[in-house]
């Protein structure tokens, strides 16, 4: 019943149009709803297929936008850490959203405490790998901020920064 309705007002409107007479407003505005509605459709389908393909809601706005190695996370939290621990490990997931293998170039640390796994990293297409990122902790109670720039071959982003944040108690 309600497609019948919307046949015969789009036709009444483009006959309408044709002769040069004014839209009736109920038209007008049943017509705007419709293309709402195929609006709000489209951008959920594009939002569930991007996040089908990348696995995390996280990373969506980043795939829509054309990046295809996405980390999960753009900062570690440490939390507080009990003083005399020398070091504490973290992993980071990478995806490779794209349809060929991409990989890590390198990394810039800010701070020699920070240790990570060898690089060139090969991350095959639609793949997702874990980072480790080891950290040395203070041997005094502080807070310490810390961060790690990585250096990809993803055309579209090159680098990411990840930062690092915490504090020795």
């Amino acid at each position: 019943m309600i497609e019948t309705r919307s046949i015969a007002i789009c036709e009444a409107v483009a006959s309408e149009v044709s002769l040069g007479k004014t839209i009736p407003a109920e038209s007008r505005r049943v017509f705007f709803f419709q293309i709402a509605g195929v609006a709000i459709l489209f951008v959920f389908v594009l939002v569930s297929f991007a996040r089908w393909r990348t696995g995390a809601f996280s990373a969506v706005l980043p795939y829509l936008s054309g990046q295809r190695l996405i980390f999960e996370t753009s900062q570690l939290e440490f939390g507080t850490v009990k003083l005399g621990i020398e070091r504490v490990d973290m992993h980071i997931r990478i995806v490779n959203s794209g349809v060929k293998g991409l990989r890590l170039l390198g990394a810039h640390r800010s701070c020699g405490c920070i240790s990570l796994d060898e690089f060139p990293l090969e991350i095959a297409a639609g793949s997702v790998r874990s980072l480790k990122v080891s950290v040395g902790m203070p041997n005094a109670e502080s807070a310490f901020h810390h961060f790690v720039k990585f250096f990809s071959d993803d055309p579209v982003k090159s680098s990411e920064l990840i930062t690092i944040n915490g504090s020795v108690r």
